[in-house]
């Protein structure tokens, strides 16, 4: 039987005593276009591509993949798309017989990525002046603190546990300016404050679940299994931290948020009492800054669901005014949950279905006019004038990035993104 031979010399290649010049490196002779927006499909010209390879974007790392690069690939023309976070730089491409460069590729973005952090799943985000602090989950499950600025810093809430299941959430939440506040496993509230780029923790000597926290500290709720009530307390910071509201009895409360003001925004599970199957609807209701009863109760929808509300995604305006409200309903002895239509109130009062929200977790933003909501399906960033009116379309591109959240530095909206295992803070236009 005739074998055969394959010698790599200097140069060439000797097969079956014939030598063969080996394949000619790639080179490029053209990148069109050579700026555009995250999403722009580029081609790139030349010869010796052979019939496949891959491309290397200027600021695109290997933990930071997301969505089908290449389009197509000949021995003379490469079709792609640009993804987040490329930066100006020029673009490599590595076939088996060698690697080329083409031109500079610039983005032309509206704001600019910034810096970037290994993260799973965001919590909750807020900008601070130039720094935008962000709260999430690693892939262990870890809470973290990431401060994004200058450069990044990430802190481990130690003992705080994370939950990616809606009906029992991560017991944590920002607090100001490089501060959180959590739960541990026996709900205990740890107060998280970075000091000297070192996160000092502190155990309150409180227990209770966190509800919502601010500047000014925390709500606390606990439930009695011997009267089978609830009640909420205030937290105030301190050396130590104290009490200094409550305990108010209350309904076992799902979701929380805090107005500028300090009034308490509360959501639960309000059993309806005249249907069948005690069935239960969403309720909300107010706890202004010296009361010590909650406001008057009201029912978003008229409608009650199931046993009782398992999860409630509660969002507000900073005066508390408009409010979006998503949530899912079960029953005991079902191991599922029904999702709802997002239910929003405006400044009259009068809670209808959103309009221009296309699902329930799309990043949301309020605004000094209006709502501002991130569509994930179509990198839309819709701005509502006001809840149930109309949105206005604007094209967020940052292809294959998702957003997580919207901030605001007080004029301009940027959303904190993320592609593949890091997640962005872009930085303000310049």
């Amino acid at each position: 039987m005739k074998q055969l031979a394959l010698v790599v010399m200097a140069g060439c290649v000797t097969h079956g005593g014939n030598q063969v010049d080996p394949p000619p490196p790639p080179v490029v002779t053209d990148l069109s276009p050579a700026s555009g927006a995250y999403g722009t499909t580029i081609t790139i010209t030349g010869t010796g591509f052979t019939t496949s390879g891959s491309l290397v974007f200027a600021g695109v790392t290997n933990d930071a993949q997301g969505g089908a690069v290449v389009t197509s690939w000949t021995d003379t023309q490469i079709v792609a798309r640009v993804p987040f976070p490329t930066t100006a730089g020029a673009i490599e491409v590595d076939t088996s017989t060698g690697q080329a460069q083409t031109p500079v590729f610039t983005p032309d973005m509206p704001w600019t990525a910034g810096m970037s952090a290994s993260l799973d799943t965001v919590i909750a985000a807020r900008r601070y002046g130039t720094t935008t602090d962000v709260l999430g989950m690693d892939f262990a499950k870890n809470v973290q603190l990431i401060s994004f600025g200058a450069t990044t810093q990430t802190y481990a809430l130690a003992g705080v546990e994370g939950s990616t299941d809606d009906r029992t959430p991560t017991r944590a939440r920002l607090a100001g300016q490089d501060h959180a506040v959590g739960n541990d496993h026996a709900d205990h509230l740890i107060d998280f404050t970075v000091v000297n780029n070192a996160i000092v923790a502190t155990d309150t000597g409180l227990v209770g679940e966190l509800l919502a926290a601010d500047v000014n500290g925390a709500w606390l709720q606990t439930f009695d299994s011997t009267s089978g009530d609830y009640s909420i307390s205030h937290a105030k910071p301190g050396s130590p931290w104290t009490i200094d509201r409550g305990p108010i009895v209350t309904l076992g409360i799902v979701a929380a948020q805090i107005t500028s003001d300090g009034t308490l925004v509360v959501a639960w599970s309000h059993p309806d009492g005249s249907v069948f199957d005690n069935m239960a609807n969403p309720a909300v209701a107010h706890l202004a800054p010296a009361a010590t009863a909650f406001s008057t109760t009201e029912y978003p929808e008229d409608t009650a669901w199931d046993d009782y509300i398992s999860s409630i995604e509660l969002q507000i305006s900073a005066d508390g005014q408009r409010m979006v409200l998503a949530y899912a309903s079960q029953e005991n002895n079902k191991d599922f949950e029904v999702p709802h239509p997002t239910l929003a109130r405006a400044t009259t009062g009068t809670w209808t279905e959103a309009t221009g929200l296309e699902t329930s977790l799309d990043p949301l933003a309020f605004t000094a006019t209006g709502l501002a909501a991130l569509d994930q399906a179509n990198d839309v960033l819709s701005i509502i004038p006001d809840i149930g009116q109309p949105a206005t379309a604007q094209p967020v591109p940052m292809w294959p990035a998702r957003g997580t959240a919207l901030v605001t530095d007080g004029s301009t909206l940027l959303p904190v993104i993320q592609v593949g295992e890091r997640v962005w803070a872009p930085l303000p236009p310049q």
